[in-house]
C-alpha cells in the first residue's frame, strides 16, 4: 500500500478508499482483513464508487454467508443512493 493513497483514503477519496478496501481483501501492502476491507468498500460505497459497492456485494457473498438474496439486497441499498 502507498502512503499516498493512504493520505487519500483518509482525506475522503472514494477510488482511494476502494483501492484499500481492495489491498486488504487481497492481502496486497497489507495485512488481509476482511473487516477493514468491508470498512473501506462501504466507504467507498457511500461516496458513489461503483467498484466498492460491487466488490462489497462479492465480499459480503462469501465471506458472509450472505444469500444471493442478501447479497443483491445490500446492492440495490448502495444503487438506490444513485
Amino acid at each position: 500500500m502507498q502512503i499516498s493513497t493512504w493520505n487519500q483514503a483518509v482525506s475522503g477519496d472514494p477510488v482511494a478508499m476502494y483501492r484499500m478496501g481492495w489491498y486488504h481483501q487481497n492481502g496486497v501492502g497489507a495485512q488481509r482483513s476482511y473487516t477493514k476491507c468491508v470498512r473501506w468498500y462501504e466507504l467507498a460505497a457511500e461516496k458513489g464508487n461503483d467498484d466498492a459497492v460491487q466488490a462489497l456485494g462479492d465480499v459480503y457473498w462469501s465471506t458472509r454467508d450472505l444469500s444471493y438474496e442478501d447479497s443483491y439486497a445490500l446492492l440495490e441499498k448502495y444503487c438506490a443512493k444513485g
